[in-house]
This record gives C-alpha cells, sequence and structure tokens, in this order.
C-alpha cells in the first residue's frame, strides 16, 4: 500500500467520521457528506445540495470528486453515507458510517464503522476494510 495513500486516507477518516458520529449523536442520522484533500495537503469539506434524497447527494458528490480529480484539485477523496452492513468474519448486521476512499494513485478503499446508538450515544465497532472501485481518479 503506497504510504502516502494512507497518509491521505487517515485525515480523510480523521475528520469525517467524527463528523458522522457527531451528527448521529445530535440528530440520530446523517446526509451523506464528503472530503477530499488538495494537492496542498489540506483537508477541502465538500458541501453538496442537501435538499436531495440521499441517493441524489452521493451522485452530485462523486461528481463533485471526478471533476476535482480532473481538474488536478484533489489527490484524494471521501465519500461518507449511512448504510445496513454485514459483517464478513461472524454475519452480524449492523448499521455503518461508510467511507468509500480514493486516492489517485489508485488507491481505493471502503470503510465500514459499525455503530449503535442508544439515547443519543454512538458506539463503533470494529472497521470492516475492503477494496473499493477507484471510480473517482479512474474517470479523471
Amino acid at each position: 500500500m503506497n504510504v502516502s495513500g494512507v497518509a491521505e486516507f487517515a485525515v480523510l477518516l480523521g475528520f469525517l467520521v467524527p463528523l458522522a458520529t457527531e451528527m448521529l449523536e445530535e440528530h440520530g442520522s446523517f446526509l451523506p457528506c464528503g472530503g477530499a484533500i488538495g494537492p496542498d495537503g489540506e483537508f477541502v469539506p465538500i458541501d453538496s445540495d442537501y435538499d436531495l434524497a440521499p441517493p441524489d447527494i452521493i451522485e452530485r458528490l462523486q461528481a463533485q470528486f471526478v471533476d476535482g480529480a480532473k481538474s488536478g484539485s484533489y489527490i484524494a477523496t471521501a465519500l461518507v453515507y449511512d448504510a445496513f452492513v454485514t459483517d464478513p468474519s461472524d454475519g452480524t448486521k449492523s448499521d455503518a458510517i461508510i467511507v468509500s476512499l480514493d486516492h489517485k494513485n489508485g488507491m481505493s478503499q471502503v470503510i465500514a464503522v459499525p455503530y449503535k446508538l442508544t439515547d443519543g450515544t454512538v458506539t463503533t465497532g470494529k472497521l470492516i476494510s475492503q477494496d473499493g472501485s477507484g471510480s473517482v481518479f479512474a474517470a479523471a
């Protein structure tokens, strides 16, 4: 795994998973959101039209990521959304914060952070990781 890509993925996860957790604790849910890393290594929040339905927000964010990749504005991107997952190690089903990560070097990962929301408090479980599709920079 490329060390550079790992560093950018860590920054994206460090910003976006706490944001999703905070939204869950304050509102009981969260809308898809995203962020990117610019060529200067700085985190860039990515806004969308949150009046749309979640699938449309995801589509719009993905289009923004591809545009940013094409223009050289982003070297890594992260799309964050809520989903239901099954842990492949034991078959446990859970709500999860999903983070789909792509890097210009070809790295692509999807990280699931299983969670339980109880009385306004989020408890997270063991991360689940799998290879991503790499669609952002492949389309650039």
